[in-house]
C-alpha cells in the first residue's frame, strides 16, 4: 500500500507542474527546476524517515516516479530557446524537366531567442525572404517536438524522407534515377513529396502525359493511398505566385485547402485525391486524355 500511495503522490506532484507548463504558465526551466526541487525534498524526507519502513517505501516509490519523469522531460531545455516558426516561399521543384508536375516544398525557418515579431519580420524582409506566416511556439509545441525527438532517437519512428522512399518502393516505384539527388537534399524534410514523386515515376515511364502546370502535395502510403500533409495554405500561395492553374492534394486536406483558397482569394483550382491512381486520373482529365 505505501508503494502504491507513493507512486500516486509522485504522479500528482508531476501532473500539477505539467499542467502549469503545458498551459504556458511557466517555462521549461522553471518546470524542470521545480521537478528537481521536488526530488530534492523527497530525498530529504526519505533520509529523515529512513528508519520507518512504511514511510521509506512511500518516499522511494514517489522519488522513483519523479526521477523517471524528470529524465523523460529533461530534454525540454533544448527547446526552450525556440520562440517562433516562420513559413514562407520555396521554389517549386520539377525533377523531370518540363513535366509540369511540381513538388511544393515550404520554407520553414525556426526562430530562437527573438521575441519581437515585427523586428523579426523586418529582418526577413531585409534578407529578401518571402515569409507567409509567423507562428509563436507554445510549450505544447515544445513538448511534442521533444517527444518526436525521443521517439526517433529510440528508433520507434523514421524520418519522413526515409519513410516516403520506402513507401514508394513498396508500391513499385523503386530505383527512381530522377529522384536520387532529391533524397540527398538537406533543406527538405517530411514526406509530403511522396505523391508527386509517384506521379513523376508514372510520367517517366510513359504511363502519364501532362502539359498543364500542376502543383502537387501529399504523402503516399505503401498501398498508394494519399494521406494528409501540412503547410497547405503556404503551398497554395506558392502555386498562385508561380501561376499554376491547378493543385492536387490529399482529399483529407481538401476542406482546409478550400478555406485557405477563400480566405486568400486565390484563383488556383484544387483537387482532392484518395490515392495515386485517382491523382493520375485527375491529370489525364485536365489534359483531356481520360
Amino acid at each position: 500500500m505505501p508503494i502504491a500511495a507513493g507512486f500516486i503522490a509522485g504522479a500528482i506532484m508531476y501532473l500539477s507542474l505539467f499542467m502549469l507548463y503545458i498551459n504556458d504558465v511557466m517555462n521549461g526551466f522553471i518546470f524542470i527546476g521545480l521537478l528537481l526541487i521536488f526530488c530534492f525534498f523527497t530525498v530529504i524526507l526519505f533520509f529523515f524517515l529512513r528508519k520507518r519502513k512504511r514511510q521509506t517505501r512511500f518516499f522511494t516509490s514517489a522519488l522513483s516516479v519523479l526521477l523517471i519523469l524528470l529524465a523523460f522531460d529533461f530534454q525540454l531545455l533544448e527547446y526552450e530557446s525556440a520562440t517562433y516558426t516562420a513559413t514562407g516561399y520555396m521554389e517549386p521543384i520539377d525533377l523531370l524537366e518540363d513535366s509540369g508536375l511540381y513538388l511544393l516544398p515550404v520554407r520553414i525557418e525556426p526562430v530562437a531567442f527573438i521575441e519581437d515579431k515585427e523586428w523579426l519580420m523586418e529582418g526577413f524582409e531585409a534578407q529578401n525572404i518571402d515569409i507567409y506566416h509567423i507562428e509563436p511556439i507554445t510549450n505544447q509545441d515544445r513538448y511534442v517536438s521533444k517527444n518526436r525527438w525521443l521517439a526517433a532517437f529510440a528508433g520507434f519512428t523514421r524520418d519522413g524522407m526515409t519513410e516516403m522512399e520506402e513507401n514508394l518502393t513498396s508500391y513499385g516505384y523503386s530505383g527512381l534515377a530522377f529522384a536520387e539527388d532529391f533524397f540527398e537534399l538537406d533543406n527538405l524534410k517530411g514526406n509530403s513529396a511522396g505523391l508527386a514523386l509517384g506521379l513523376k515515376a508514372m510520367y517517366d515511364r510513359g504511363e502519364l502525359q501532362n502539359a498543364v502546370p500542376i502543383g502537387i502535395t501529399g504523402a503516399i502510403e505503401r498501398d498508394g493511398t494519399v494521406s494528409a500533409v501540412g503547410g497547405i495554405r503556404e503551398k497554395l500561395l506558392t502555386s498562385e505566385a508561380e501561376g499554376f492553374s491547378h493543385v492536387i492534394l490529399p482529399e483529407l486536406n481538401f476542406a482546409e485547402a478550400h478555406a485557405a483558397k477563400q480566405n486568400e482569394s486565390l484563383d488556383v483550382e484544387i483537387h482532392g485525391v484518395r490515392d495515386i491512381e485517382h491523382a493520375a486520373d485527375v491529370i489525364r482529365e485536365l489534359n483531356g486524355s481520360r
